[in-house]
């Protein structure tokens, strides 16, 4: 999820459509590949809800909310 916002945050900055066209075309992608993750830990886990606290402390970030 970082990587995918740090790819969108270049995307609002590049001003190339070539570019732009191809970093559309991996937000696409990485936006799937996140949402293939999330029904598959649903799956998994038979639960929505997933708890990430120990991965939050071991990479030493806090949660955000939007």
């Amino acid at each position: 999820v970082q990587t995918f916002r740090k790819l969108e945050e270049c995307y609002d900055q590049i001003t190339q459509a070539q570019k732009r066209r191809v970093l559309r075309q991996v937000l696409d992608g990485a936006i799937g590949r996140i949402i293939e993750l999330k029904h598959e830990m649903i799956a998994l886990e038979m639960s929505e809800y997933h708890f990430f606290d120990d991965v939050l402390q071991d990479l030493k970030l806090t949660p955000v909310f939007r």
